[in-house]
């Protein structure tokens, strides 16, 4: 025991005095490797140099990888192990923190040999493992994450949701909102799931115009390719609209017998957007040659990818307008 103690603070002393000095020596990435990874708590260490063969490989794990710690105290060390190289200059440690060691912060795995401490090695290295997310996409703002990290991640939701709700395994979930998310103190493959909501706001309840606008200027304005038909029809009613964005199929869906009118939706009428102005504005023009009182039920919609989002339903009519053209 007073063997390995002598051992760990030899091991520690020169790490200490490395970090202090800044002059820790890193060999050459093309001399050889070191690799942390860890898996249900257990750390594999994996040492391969050449220059390591058949002699004695010490690694010692260090908590708080943070920052090599101030006091190097038999406390700090999370496993202190030694073993022989094979031919190729190859070692494998395996293990698993002592009881109650903090990894919070992640180890620092230093790697000697008896000429000293060859090379320090911060953290093992995790990546992204699964991603749940059926209506946006979610990116980090780097490709390789080491333990301890805090991590930044970005949303971007698909046009008519928003991100109501972030669950993450593997860290500390610290800031989120619709935007992004934070993740602190990885110690492990992330797993995220992000839930989303149908951000109905987002689209305008139809606005309803009859004999305000004659159907000649409407033309004009939204460029539509009135058949004779339209410009001479009796009764007609004008649907205003807008949606957030122009780069979207979008338009209006109605009906006189289902008073929540969808795509496919039972005796539904669909009219998508000939022109999208603005600011996501667009206008649709509808008309008959007979009167009639009867009440439509009008949403506006926007495609998004496969799905249809609404925004809220109102009513309209058809009313008597002025086709006079000047």
């Amino acid at each position: 025991m007073a063997k390995k103690l002598t051992s760990i603070c030899v091991v520690l002393s020169m790490l200490m005095a490395l970090s202090l000095t800044g002059m820790a020596y890193t060999l050459p990435a093309d001399a050889g490797a070191v690799t942390v990874s860890q898996e249900n708590g257990v750390y594999t260490v994996t040492v391969s140099n050449p220059v390591y063969a058949n002699a004695e490989v010490t690694v010692t794990a260090v908590a708080n990888g943070e920052a090599i710690p101030e006091s190097m105290t038999d406390s700090s060390v999370a496993y202190f192990s030694g073993k022989e190289a094979d031919a190729n200059g190859e070692a494998t440690f395996t293990f698993e923190p002592k009881e109650g060691f903090n990894n919070e912060n992640g180890l620092y795995v230093a790697v000697s040999t008896e000429r000293g401490v060859d090379t320090v090695i911060a953290k093992a290295e995790y990546s992204v493992a699964s991603i749940t997310s059926a209506h946006g996409q979610v990116s980090a703002d780097r490709e390789v994450i080491k333990e301890g990290d805090t991590v930044s991640f970005y949303i971007d939701a698909d046009f008519g949701y928003v991100a109501t709700d972030i669950s993450v395994t593997g860290g500390v979930l610290t800031e989120s909102n619709e935007g992004g998310f934070v993740v602190a103190k990885v110690k492990d493959n992330l797993e995220i799931t992000v839930l989303y909501d149908v951000a109905a706001a987002e689209i305008g309840a139809p606005g309803v115009f009859n004999s305000v606008i004659k159907p000649s200027e409407f033309a004009e304005k939204y460029g539509e390719d009135f058949s004779g038909d339209a410009l001479t029809a009796k009764y007609a009613a004008v649907i205003f609209s807008k949606v957030s964005a122009d780069l979207y199929e979008c338009g209006i869906v109605y009906s006189k017998e289902n008073n929540n009118p969808t795509v496919g939706g039972e005796n539904c009428i669909v009219r998508p957007a000939a022109n999208i102005g603005a600011k996501g504005a667009f206008g649709i023009y509808l008309y008959s040659d007979e009167a009639n009182d009867s009440t439509y039920y009008v949403k506006s919609y926007v495609k998004s990818g496969d799905s249809y989002i609404y925004g809220n339903a109102t009513t309209f009519s058809l009313s008597e307008v002025d086709t006079t053209v000047e």
